[in-house]
């Protein structure tokens, strides 16, 4: 008889169970294994060194063991063994939606924003989880950049709790941001790491956010955070999580995959609607049968473009298949949600000519820096004057050389 029918999966050597038979004389037996990958040492059934089983490929395994005495009678037995699964940790997948970053082309003798044409196609784009980038070289691009440049962000923010948002915007250049196609922040400082905050009132929900920057020094810095109603602390404006595309537009996603130990096989994204087209750095397809392998993508740059008119949610699922450093695989499915909404038609309002001490945004357009003295006090602007509100935020600031301006 066995004691124990299981062997363990991946495990060279590995022991069975204990072997027993009786002799009625009482003399010793030996015993023989019909699978040469096995034999009986001291009594145990056990695989031979340096040899292990995979429970993927070859789950149970029959086994003749025979005991034979000195005088040559035998008696065998069968057993079936279990291989043992060595469980695979799945994938952990995780689906951010994103800002879209656009690198958009300056002409020559351009020196104000509203000489930049935004509506224009980019020169290169990626997709980011927070409008982050510091004062450093190729912040936003990388070396090819220009020295001078704009950048069009574009995405959407969720709010939970309706009311009244501050959005603090760091940057040394000329940036004009708008929510829902109203501006909320300008800033019009350029070469001075200036801080300019702007609030607006907002309903539950999306609302849409677009930011048109000019960069003319080459400092690139550029920082947006916001505080909602009772909080105390600024953080990092993060996109909102619905997985929102406007018909005949797209919309980037970031797919993260950590794999632990083990190695990243395959990954296929299932369940997507026909003519659905995904992209990302220079690779692109359309699903067929729903269907489509993205291995080897680069899955932080994940460009997703639904068929025109195809409204309404869909569900995609991330198909990941692992090879544990022992070789055996593991295959698990994780699913984000996409949601195609009508065109909005938010149109962006570039009137922004104001009088005062000129600050240049070009074609002719001035805003004005107001110098803001000691101890006085500035009267808030009303929400329902979103241009003035944009143009002299709540706060006043303190530029580098320790003078407060407010824009």
């Amino acid at each position: 008889m066995l004691d124990n029918t299981t062997v363990a999966e991946n495990a060279a050597g590995a022991a069975v169970g204990a072997v027993s038979a009786s002799d009625p004389e009482g003399d010793a037996l030996t015993y023989t294994v019909d699978d040469a990958r096995f034999e009986v040492s001291g009594g145990v059934l056990k695989l031979k060194d340096g040899i292990s089983l995979d429970h993927e490929a070859e789950p149970s395994v029959p086994v003749t063991v025979t005991a034979t005495d000195p005088g040559g009678l035998s008696s065998s037995e069968t057993f079936s063994l279990t291989v043992g699964d060595v469980a695979v940790p799945p994938a952990a997948v995780t689906v951010s939606t994103s800002f879209h970053v656009e690198q958009i082309a300056v002409a020559d003798g351009v020196l104000g924003i509203l000489g930049v044409d935004f509506g224009s196609d980019p020169l290169g784009d990626f997709y980011t989880e927070t409008i982050d980038f510091p004062s450093t070289p190729f912040s936003f691009f990388d070396a090819a950049s220009a020295d001078v440049f704009a950048t069009r962000v574009t995405g959407r923010i969720q709010v939970d709790d309706p009311g009244n948002y501050e959005f603090r915007l760091t940057s040394g250049d000329t940036v004009v941001m708008w929510i829902d196609g109203d501006p909320v922040v300008i800033n019009a400082v350029e070469g001075l790491a200036t801080v300019q905050i702007g609030a607006c009132n907002m309903g539950a929900g999306e609302h849409e956010i677009v930011i048109h920057h000019l960069d003319l020094n080459g400092d690139a810095e550029m920082t947006l955070e916001w505080r909602g109603p009772g909080e105390t602390d600024f953080s990092l404006v993060t996109p909102s999580p619905a997985g929102t595309i406007e018909d005949d537009d797209d919309a980037g996603f970031i797919v993260d995959i950590d794999t632990g130990t083990s190695a990243l096989l395959s990954v296929k994204l299932t369940d997507v609607p026909d003519n659905w087209v995904i992209s990302s750095d220079g690779n692109a397809g359309i699903p067929a049968g729903g269907e489509l392998d993205v291995t080897g993508w680069d899955l932080s740059q994940l460009t997703i473009a639904p068929a025109s008119g195809d409204l309404g949610a869909a569900t995609i699922n991330v198909e990941t298949t692992l090879q544990a450093p022992g070789g055996e695989g593991e295959t698990s499915s994780s699913s984000f949600g996409v949601n195609v909404v009508p065109e909005n038609g938010i149109v962006l309002d570039l009137d922004l000519g104001l009088g005062g001490l000129p600050l240049p945004l070009g074609l002719g357009v001035e805003l004005a820096a107001q110098p803001v003295l000691p101890g006085e006090v500035l009267a808030e602007p009303a929400l329902d004057e979103p241009l003035e509100m944009a143009a002299q935020p709540h706060a006043a600031q303190l530029d580098p050389s320790g003078v407060q301006v407010l824009f």
